[in-house]
């Protein structure tokens, strides 16, 4: 199939419609492709209803009464409804209290509304108030009221809202203008640059033509039509087709009938009179509201009567033939009179709304246009739009649907389906693998790669999105696919490069959860000890078969040596140098506190020294040292009470100190005068704190020496001199 080009052409015209309604948008498109259309419709504009479907006004719903909002309506005939700047207003005339009403329904016409009463504006409303139209010119709103039996009372009264129906409208009395009596329905048209207002006129069965030029706010020029084949002409809808208008009248005397005034290409033209009958008797009761529809396929009318009864209008033939009509009967919410029909399009419904003159309501009849997947939309230019799937599509627009100015515009769209290519799921790579190759696949062309590449197929070494354009060769449609690439690197961490000491404990190295395991060493286990200094790797596979490494270097410091002797004995009354050979790099800190790197042992005992070298490493060392042949001598003479003599007092003296010592004098009777454990306590010659007398007296010493398995004695004789 060929490839797809937009054209954008200057007019186009549909096979169905001509005139106002006219959008410019593909003939063939792609799935997912972006459409935009450009609305390039002329005319009035009032009212866009974009329908992404084949819509028909021939789906007649179901009819809902609104009742009588805010409690305003009485004997309400008349009734239009418009749009402006989002919100919904509809505009009602009471027929006796000869006031407007003004409803704001807010942003949908199916939401029940607010209503004013904005009055009879000093009384100029004329009596028998009916038809009212209300018309958007330039950046000013109007409003149009008519009524009034008789040719004195009948009037046209013009209401200037300024560029906001929110206003309260300045009233002005226009007038009898065109032979009207009993004024009821008014329809606004525009055609080309000019204004027209149509009126139907019940008491003398005639058509005025207001002709205002190029503006609302002119005073109109009037003429009139005078209607003859049938009288009580009652209400009319103006419909141009084809560059001509027609206009229908419902008359509800002579015949009880339907009329068709052929104006031609200008409704100033003197008009060809139709009267199409009454369709085999199915208008009765007398006829009243009348409103036609234009879709794409056709025209549909219907038709209101006194007595709520409704028909349904059919043109299969268009509007100079004669329609099919079919009985709707009595549709629910309707309960009386219906004495028009205003119509209003919202998110792709039609809404018709009614005046029910006998029970002073209002009923919403509502029409489903079409349904589709794509919303529709009431903008003058509708946002872009896509289709998700490959089929033949409709684009609609209604415009101004059920007014004089209404036309619709029909286009057909084929959405094409290409072969997508797949570049695969999003992918992990093994970062040993260090590349991966992406095929876009054959059977298509215009390749072009978010790397710029415009081959079919790439090659990937870094990680990221990537995705590639191109078009199919069979529809020409574009096709787009990404694809996520992520490098696995494998996690393989044996920690900081490490320093200890020696001997203290061995690093235990971790390669990680894996499948298989390589070590410098030679291992295949997931742990390893390091039991020597130096450079220690890992290869790891993991389960997706990628690789990772690590290094780590393990360095084991020395500890401190120093030459001590395990045990020691030395001669009792000799010194004994521990560690004759220190180190200057050392720290020393023997049991007692001394820092140096030599102690001297002078008694017996077992010597301990903290040693801490230049690695901050630390061990310690141990040795025994005992004495041997060592005594306790005892003095064999004093002199007591002596002040500060030296031999005053008389005690042991000893060069290594024993573990245990007793000692005890006794005088010559053999009685006990003194006794101590304690190898430094003196005895200064006293007993029962009286000094002894000078004489000989005995001691007896029992002790042990550490080492020693056995206790000593020794028996001597002291000398007390006087």
């Amino acid at each position: 199939m060929k490839n797809i080009v937009l054209l954008l052409l200057g007019v186009i015209f549909n096979y169905v419609c001509f005139s106002q309604a006219n959008f410019i948008a593909p003939d063939t498109v792609c799935v997912n492709q972006n459409v935009v259309i450009q609305n390039f419709s002329t005319g009035l504009g009032l009212d866009y209803s974009w329908n992404f479907c084949r819509p028909s006004v021939n789906n007649f719903g179901v009819g809902v009464n609104t009742g009588n909002p805010t409690g305003l309506l009485n004997a309400n005939v008349f009734c239009d409804i418009v749009e402006d700047g989002g919100n919904y207003y509809m505009f009602v005339t009471n027929y006796n209290l000869r006031n407007v009403i003004r409803y704001d329904f807010g942003t949908s016409p199916t939401n029940v509304p607010l209503g004013v009463n904005l009055g009879n504006f000093g009384g100029i409303i004329p009596p028998q108030t009916e038809g009212i139209q209300i018309r958007k010119d330039g950046t000013n709103w109007y409003g149009f009221v008519v009524g009034g039996n008789g040719s004195a009372n009948a009037r046209i009264v013009r209401l200037d809202f300024g560029a906001s129906l929110t206003n309260t409208p300045i009233a002005t009395n226009l007038g009898n203008i065109g032979n009207m009596n009993w004024s009821t329905e008014y329809q606004l048209l525009k055609d080309g640059n000019n204004w027209y207002g149509l009126v139907i006129n019940r008491s003398n069965s005639r058509v005025s033509i207001h002709d205002f030029g190029n503006s609302l706010a002119n005073v109109p020029v009037g003429s009139s039509y005078q209607i003859t084949s049938a009288n009580g002409t009652c209400n009319l809808m103006a419909v141009k087709d084809a560059g001509n208008w027609y206009v229908f009248v419902t008359a509800m005397f002579g015949g009880q009938s339907l009329i068709r005034l052929d104006y031609g290409n200008n409704l100033t033209n003197v008009p060809t009179e139709t009267n199409l009958g009454n369709f085999g008797g199915n208008i009765t009761s007398l006829p009243r509201g009348i409103i036609i529809l234009k879709d794409c396929d056709e025209y549909v009318g219907y038709l209101g009567h006194e007595g709520g009864r409704t028909l349904k209008l059919n043109f299969p033939t268009g509007l100079t033939g004669i329609p099919t009509v079919t009985n709707l009967n009595n549709i629910s919410g309707v309960y009386g009179k219906v004495h028009n029909f205003t119509p209003i399009t919202h998110n792709g419904n039609l809404y018709l709304f009614t005046c029910d003159y006998q029970s002073n309501t209002i009923t919403r009849l509502d029409i489903s246009l079409c349904a589709s997947t794509i919303p529709s939309s009431d903008l003058i230019t509708p946002p872009s739009i896509t289709y998700p799937t490959a089929g033949n599509y409709d684009i609609t627009l209604l415009l101004d649907v059920g007014r004089g100015t209404q036309d619709a515009y029909c286009k057909d769209i084929d959405v094409l389906n290409s072969v997508p290519f797949d570049l695969g799921p999003d992918t992990n790579v093994c970062s040993n693998i260090g590349a991966i190759s992406l095929d876009a696949g054959s059977g298509y062309i215009n390749y072009l790669w978010s790397t710029g590449a415009t081959s079919q197929q790439i090659t990937v070494t870094n990680p990221g999105k990537y995705f590639v354009d191109a078009l199919d060769t069979a529809s020409g449609c574009p096709i787009v696919d990404t694809i996520n690439i992520d490098f696995q690197y494998v996690n393989v961490d044996l920690g900081n490069d490490s320093s200890m000491c020696d001997g203290i404990q061995k690093i235990q190295l971790d390669g990680g959860v894996a499948t298989n395991y390589l070590w410098s060493t030679g291992d295949s286990t997931q742990t390893i000890l390091a039991n020597n200094s130096g450079l220690y790797w890992v290869e790891h596979t993991d389960p997706d078969n990628c690789k990772g490494r690590d290094t780590v270097y393990i360095n084991y410091n020395p500890l401190p040596v120093i030459n001590l002797p395990e045990d020691t004995i030395v001669q009792c009354g000799l010194e004994f140098v521990l560690n004759q050979n220190g180190n200057q790099n050392y720290f020393y800190r023997w049991q007692d506190g001394t820092n140096t790197p030599q102690l001297v042992a002078n008694r017996p005992g077992r010597y301990t020294v903290l040693v801490t070298n230049q690695y901050n490493c630390a061990n310690s060392f141990s040795a025994n040292v005992n004495f041997k042949d060592c005594e306790i001598f005892y003095p064999n003479a004093f002199t007591p009470g002596l002040k500060d003599d030296l031999n005053a007092e008389i005690r042991p003296k000893y060069f290594v100190k024993p573990i245990l010592f007793n000692l005890v004098i006794f005088n010559k009777w053999g009685e006990q005068i003194y006794e101590t454990d304690d190898i430094d306590a003196s005895w200064n010659g006293t007993y029962k704190n009286d000094n002894v007398k000078a004489d000989v007296y005995v001691y007896k010493m029992t002790y042990k020496f550490e080492g020693e398995t056995r206790k000593k004695e020794k028996i001597g004789h002291i000398s007390l001199l006087p």
